[in-house]
């Protein structure tokens, strides 16, 4: 299937292929697998998706759910499955809210024993065992807004178990047009034609190839801040690339997934959300090592 409305890939040789290439080398250097987005098309090669207005790899996710929670039954993980995808609300924020407690503790589902009715959690993720997660970046991700004509081509999408958790908006450094205010109002646009490559993600990075900053689905440009450590101990000042240090530092497995669970704060106001908030790298490690001095 093609779109004629998609923006078309980067040609070989261009420098923001190139950064993207660079991206996802740095993610294999993290830990993860990385595949081209034309795999995960609903006729490529992994079976990922039926549709491009699918963000959400289902199949992996419904595998990794068996694989996570073994005592669960199949009308569990049904349930499971079928509350990740449902949208609450026509608001991509206040549905990003909704989902956040899936991470963080299971999604409830209900199971009846011995004639009684209990809530159980179906667990999304393994915090303890990073590895024993699926996971999975993707470049040229292919998605397809609820108006057919709105289709969009992401940069890098970086998924766990199947689920779109982070976005990074990439710019070429030989584009002087290509900033980081281009990179953020790009994200914008996205937040708007194609709202479910949104409603579950937990960071986004933007860069125009020489800068790299850090921060939500909601932050302004100004609340996006860069990354400056790898192994969170020393401030990185050997002139890596930005965009290097973040994806070596706050994608490490391990750290991005208690970044994405315990370091994600909404800003509710009238019971409305208004804002979502992450922490800063030097918040993240403050934090991490004051919780080993007590263990």
């Amino acid at each position: 299937m093609t779109f004629p409305n998609a923006p078309a890939p980067a040609p070989t040789g261009f420098k923001e292929e190139a950064v993207e290439l660079a991206a996802l080398s740095w993610f294999e250097l993290a830990g993860w697998r990385t595949v081209p987005g034309d795999h995960l098309a609903p006729d490529g090669p992994m079976g990922a998706r039926t549709s491009y207005k699918q963000a959400i790899l289902e199949p992996e996710l419904r595998s990794a759910l068996a694989t996570l929670n073994p005592d669960a039954t199949a009308d569990m993980i049904d349930e499971a499955v079928r509350k990740v995808l449902a949208t609450p609300t026509q608001d991509v924020v206040e549905n990003n809210r909704a989902f956040h407690p899936f991470l963080v503790t299971g999604v409830p589902v209900e199971v009846v024993s011995d004639g009684e009715t209990r809530t159980v959690a179906v667990h999304l993720i393994d915090r303890a065992d990073p590895k024993a997660n699926r996971l999975l970046v993707a470049n040229q991700f292919i998605v397809q807004g609820p108006d057919d004509r709105d289709v969009i081509r992401a940069d890098v999408v970086v998924f766990v178990n199947g689920l779109p958790l982070a976005l990074l908006e990439l710019k070429s450094p030989a584009d002087a047009q290509a900033t980081l205010e281009r990179a953020h109002t790009q994200v914008g646009n996205y937040r708007t034609k194609v709202p479910e490559l949104l409603r579950l993600n937990q960071i986004v990075v933007i860069s125009d190839g020489i800068e790299a900053r850090i921060g939500s689905l909601t932050a302004g440009l100004d609340r996006f801040a860069p990354w400056r450590t790898i192994d969170g101990s020393t401030v990185d000042d050997t002139g890596r690339p930005e965009l290097e240090v973040v994806i070596r530092g706050a994608f490490a497995p391990d750290r991005f997934l208690d970044l994405i669970t315990d370091y994600v704060a909404f800003e509710v106001i009238d019971g409305v959300v208004k804002s979502k908030k992450l922490a800063g790298y030097h918040q993240f490690h403050a934090v991490q090592k004051a919780l080993a001095s007590t263990v």
